[in-house]
């Protein structure tokens, strides 16, 4: 998976302390593969 359809699930808007995650982020199965390897991945 390329950075830009991670990007596609999440709503930064840092400057206003806001950051929203869409509810695909939890349940994607090439997403959750891609949040454990940097998870766990780097030790």
């Amino acid at each position: 998976m390329d950075p830009i359809n991670v990007k596609r699930h999440v709503d930064d808007h840092s400057g206003d302390q806001v950051l929203r995650v869409h509810p695909a982020a939890y349940s994607d199965p090439e997403l959750f593969e891609l949040k454990m390897q940097f998870t766990f991945g780097r030790t």
